[in-house]
């Protein structure tokens, strides 16, 4: 039996589904929403510039992620899925609250917080 034939025009296939829920690429460049999303086991490295791009946090709690800065990159660690993000030779110092969004008021305190008292930096990124 062909399933995918007994699929509606206003229904959308499993694929399309996870390609809508995962968002945009996660890559970083000429202004693009990262949105981060939950990926078990993963260690993602994102070209990121702080002069144009925004990291969007959803509805992630401030219990969910940790933010630290390790060899001279930002990571956001969610310990929980064993999950990290990095952005490759961005200092915190680079990023401002304009690089975040989050609908969760202790996710926004949790980034007030990284970034209160570090010194603005110059960012490294990649052109």
């Amino acid at each position: 039996m062909n399933f995918s034939a007994a699929i509606s025009p206003n229904e959308t296939t499993f694929t399309n589904a996870m390609a809508d829920f995962a968002g945009p690429p996660q890559t970083g460049t000429d202004g693009r929403v990262i949105r981060m999303t939950w990926m078990w086991k993963t260690a993602t490295t994102l070209r990121f510039d702080p002069a144009t791009d925004v990291l969007d946090f959803g509805w992630f709690g401030a219990m969910n992620f940790t933010v630290a800065q390790v060899n001279g990159s930002v990571v956001i660690a969610i310990p929980a899925n064993k999950q990290t993000y990095t952005l490759a030779g961005v200092a915190l110092g680079d990023l401002t609250m304009a690089n975040i969004r989050a609908n969760e008021a202790g996710a926004r305190a949790r980034w007030q917080a990284a970034l209160a008292g570090v010194r603005p930096g110059r960012c490294r990124h990649a052109a």
